[in-house]
Formats: C-alpha cells, structure tokens, sequence
C-alpha cells in the first residue's frame, strides 16, 4: 500500500497527503512531474485521486496563508504537497526535486508557518551555494512573508558587509545565506546562529560540487543540536547520502 499524490512518493512508501485513500499498486513508483498523468495510468493508478486541493488543505494558516493566496497560490506543486505537511509537523525532510518544481516554497512557506515573531534573532537559516540562488530565494521568502511581521534578509558575497551588519543588528528571522559570508559575519561575532530552529540546505549537491563541505561543518558547529534539519538536492550520490545520514533525524525522503 503506497500513498501517493501526483508523482511524489516517499522512499518509506508514507506519504500523507491532503488526506488521499491508499492505493493498491504492484510496485512503488516514482512517476517525473513531466510525465505525471500518463505514468500513473499506467500503473494502474485512479485519476480521479490525483487532484491535490487547495494550499487550505496543507495546515498552512493565518497571515502566511493570506500571503500566498495574495500571491496567487491556490493549488499546490508535487513537491509542495508532500513536503510542506511532515516539515510544519517538525519532521526533518530531505528532498529530491529539480529547479521548476516549487521546491523554494516548499520549504519556506512551512518555516515561515513555523516562527515566533517576536524573537527577532535568527530562527530559520537557509542555505545556498551562490548568490544568485541566494537572491530567488530571498525575494521568494519576502513575498511569503508579506504583512505576517516577519523579517528576513540575505547575506552573501560581493555585498557590503558593512550594510549586512547594519542590517543585522535590528533583528532576522529568517536568515539566507551562502556559506563564506556568513562565516564572516560568525567570524567577527556580529552574527549569533545558536538561536535556530530550522536549517535548509538548498541544491545541497552544488554545495558539495563546489567544496563546500568544510564551510558547512563549521556552519553546523555555531548551529544548536536540536534543530529542524531540511536539505534538497536535484541528484542523491553516495555523498549526499553521507551529508544527508549525518545530519538528518528519521527524515521523510520525498522526490518528484
């Protein structure tokens, strides 16, 4: 018995979403987003129970619901609608999906659901390899943000560190960040990260392709033990199986 929505299904056969009947199926599939409707009739699957209902149906609730909706949100990605239930419930989640896919919502919409908005210290930190990931992602979480009273900005590289402590010093909630800046800012001890709840690392094999692996083990040892934990990853090599077997707790493995 394999619960499924839409192509996505976890590696322990579990996912549960938007409250969708277990279906009989011979063998487990990974059905491409691509390829979506066509491989799950072939496999015998029900149409009628591919529909993935509304963002309502996630849990998502309150001012970041309003957002999203604000934005034009209404039905949820494959990646959105498997992710979102297991991270707003505090599970940790790694998961294997393509740019295109919805991925940055996946993660942020959840995080965003998730924060004290009173704390005004970092409590949510992402993650990603360059500057230009860095900066979608950024413009994608203030837009998810918007009239909930969350704070978010993005340090990176090539920028003013100046203008990022400046910035700093009147209080994030969400923190994106490509590794060596936010060393930076560790390093001269303007930036405390032992206040997070929830780490993201996004297209975590480019991060590893691009070595850096040791900047993100020093990254994890500024980082509290207990902690959400969240990684994506387009591809699953042996590496990322490393990175991912060392760093996440009981994750729900979902790809797309």
């Amino acid at each position: 018995v394999v619960h499924r929505v839409r192509g996505v299904v976890a590696e322990d056969h579990e996912v549960r979403v938007l409250g969708l009947r277990a279906l009989q199926a011979p063998d487990p599939v990974v059905v491409p987003a691509g390829a979506l409707l066509e491989g799950l009739l072939e496999h015998g699957l029900d149409e009628r129970v591919l529909g993935l209902g509304h963002v309502e149906d996630l849990g998502i609730t309150g001012p970041v619901l309003k957002a999203i909706k604000d934005l034009g949100y209404e039905t949820p990605s494959p990646i959105q609608a498997a992710t979102i239930p297991p991270m707003l419930a505090g599970s940790d989640v790694v998961g294997l999906a393509q740019t295109g896919t919805g991925k940055t919502a996946a993660f942020a919409i959840p995080i965003l659901s998730r924060l004290d908005t009173s704390a005004r210290t970092p409590q949510a930190l992402i993650l990603a390899p360059t500057r230009e990931l860095a900066t979608q992602i950024a413009q994608n979480v203030e837009g998810f943000a918007r009239g909930t009273g969350i704070r978010s900005f993005r340090v990176v590289g090539g920028a003013s560190i100046n203008v990022q402590v400046d910035r700093l010093s009147r209080g994030v909630d969400v923190l994106i960040a490509t590794p060596g800046r936010l060393l930076d800012l560790t390093g001269q001890g303007v930036l405390d990260l032992s206040k997070i709840e929830i780490l993201v690392l996004d297209e975590a094999d480019r991060m590893l392709d691009m070595g850096f692996m040791p900047d993100i083990k020093r990254v994890l040892k500024q980082l509290p033990a207990k902690r959400q934990n969240l990684m994506f990853s387009a591809t699953f090599s042996d590496e990322i199986k490393a990175l991912a077997a060392g760093l996440l707790r009981e994750p729900r493995h979902i790809q797309v």
